[in-house]
């Protein structure tokens, strides 16, 4: 009588089953849902035309729907739109999958398979006489209805399998796997972060200089006006004697002076808003006439000593805390090497069912412990743990190379912020001297043309303090987005994952 067990039948079906639909599915996800194969090279410049023109050509009346921005406004624009931080945010969320999937490893594995075969063996017999179980039959031999030969079911295989095994060994590896996967999944954050940084300080200082260098061109146009009436004045009174050569060549170069400044100007306005419109995704100038920071600038009030400002970016730099993940990657492949010197040890349960018309007990269970040691893996390991322990030594130098490498460049930072502050005081300074000198000369100045002279060059030295006092305060704002972007206090992001 054939012994079934009709719990443990139905079950492993039923698991087969949904196993093969899922299988299907997956089939139909992989082939018959894949792209048509492309021309690479079409395909680039398709990609390359439709971000472009996403990107790069539509104006900022089209994106926003205004020309006018705060500097708030290009900076939630930038970070929007970056196509960098979109690319990172993509890396952040592949390495979090990556992460999931080594957890996973962590679990027991469940194994079914199905096996159909058939053997070229010749066919034994099956005999009802007892001691003629060893009789080969012969060719054209036919059944004598005592001695029966079976040739088929006896040479073909139908055999499920349904297995389930845990390795104490690979948890372990796919624990440090997966502590592994984290830190790079924090490292890509950190990196995103590190790049939203750079990519504010652009932005705000590119803002900061397009602030003074539009409120410094209208003061460039009037100069070169008053530049030039003063020049064609001092022709004029030096063709009548009244001025000497020396005068007259003082203010054609004065003239020739504000030309090249307005040139300037207008050159490094159009570099901004090109480095701005970048950054957002915008174009820099349009049929609608580009577009127009609205804000005014203020004297930057920030201070701090050099050392308590080393200290602030050393907690929120995001390169220390890469380095310290890259740090602690290392350690674990040390760990690593550790556990690949024990043996690997494999517990598994499987159940069997072989539909043979001949066995009597067509499936069973199955417990078994197994353990491996390779020795030829076991010294190679030696070599893989000596290096990984030179890798821990090296992140570990990193660490400290990566905090020196931050102190340095704040220091750098403040320096060149205080010596924009400097200027722009300076600046205000000369101004000042400059208005009290025209005060003087107008004092003393009689009403011939020569004295008008003195005054309009003193009149045109004040619009020009004035442009070099707007500009030093544009970059001294300047200096201060970069410097807290050292710092690493103008943007900053919580940690997503556990």
């Amino acid at each position: 009588m054939e012994l079934r067990r009709p719990g443990l039948v139905s079950l492993f079906h039923a698991s087969l089953t949904v196993l093969f639909l899922v299988f299907l599915g997956g089939c139909k996800s992989a082939f018959f849902g894949a792209a048509v194969p492309v021309d690479p090279l079409r395909l680039t410049m398709a990609s390359s035309a439709c971000y472009a023109q996403q990107y790069r050509s539509k104006s900022a009346t089209d994106v926003t729907g205004k020309r006018s921005f705060t500097v708030q406004d290009c900076r939630d624009i930038a970070l929007a739109r970056n196509l960098e931080l979109q690319v990172k945010r993509w890396e952040e969320l592949a390495n979090q999958d990556l992460k999931e999937s080594a957890g996973a490893g962590m679990l027991p594995h469940l194994v079914v398979s199905g096996e159909v075969g058939r053997r070229n063996n010749l066919p034994y017999q099956y005999a009802d006489v007892i001691g003629e179980e060893g009789l080969k039959p012969a060719p054209g031999s036919t059944s004598t209805g005592v001695t029966n030969y079976h040739t088929y079911d006896q040479r073909s295989t139908w055999r499920q399998t349904l297995e389930a095994w845990w390795s104490p060994t690979d948890a372990a590896l796919n624990y440090i796997l997966y502590n592994n996967t984290c830190n790079k999944q924090w490292n890509s954050h950190f990196q995103r972060v590190r790049s939203a940084q750079k990519l504010v300080a652009s932005v705000e200082g590119a803002y900061y200089r397009l602030v003074g260098l539009q409120d410094g061109l209208q003061l460039a146009d009037k100069l070169v006006s008053i530049r030039s009436n003063t020049a064609k004045k001092a022709v004029g009174l030096l063709r009548k004697g009244l001025i000497s050569q020396e005068e007259c060549y003082r203010a054609k170069l004065n003239e020739d002076k504000a030309r090249r400044l307005l040139s300037k100007l207008r050159n490094d306005m159009e570099k901004q808003r090109n480095i701005m419109a970048g950054a957002m995704g915008i174009s820099p100038d349009h049929c609608d006439g580009g577009f127009f920071a609205t804000d005014k600038l203020e004297e930057p009030a920030f201070r701090g000593e050099i050392c308590d400002l080393e200290l602030l970016a050393m907690k929120n730099r995001p390169e220390a805390y890469i380095a310290g993940l890259n740090h602690f990657t290392s350690v674990n492949e040390m760990k690593k090497a550790v556990i690949n010197y024990l043996p690997r040890v494999v517990g598994s349960w499987k159940y069997t069912r072989d539909d043979n018309t001949y066995l009597l007990n067509k499936d069973w269970n199955e417990i078994s412990l197994l353990a491996t040691f390779d020795a030829t893996e076991w010294l190679a390991n030696m070599k893989r743990a000596r290096s990984a322990k030179s890798d821990a030594a090296r992140s570990l130098s990193q660490v400290g190379a990566v905090a020196v490498g931050i102190a340095s460049e704040v220091r750098v930072a403040a320096l060149e912020y205080i010596d924009a502050l400097d200027d722009m005081r300076n600046g205000s300074k000369s101004l000042k001297d400059s208005k009290e000198m025209l005060k003087v000369i107008r004092g003393r100045a009689s009403k011939n043309e020569a004295d008008r002279i003195s005054v309009d060059e003193a009149e045109g030295d004040i619009l020009h303090e004035r442009i070099s006092q707007i500009m030093a305060l544009a970059r001294a704002n300047e200096r201060l987005a970069q410097l807290r972007s050292v710092l690493g206090v103008n943007y900053n992001e919580p940690l997503a994952c556990n």
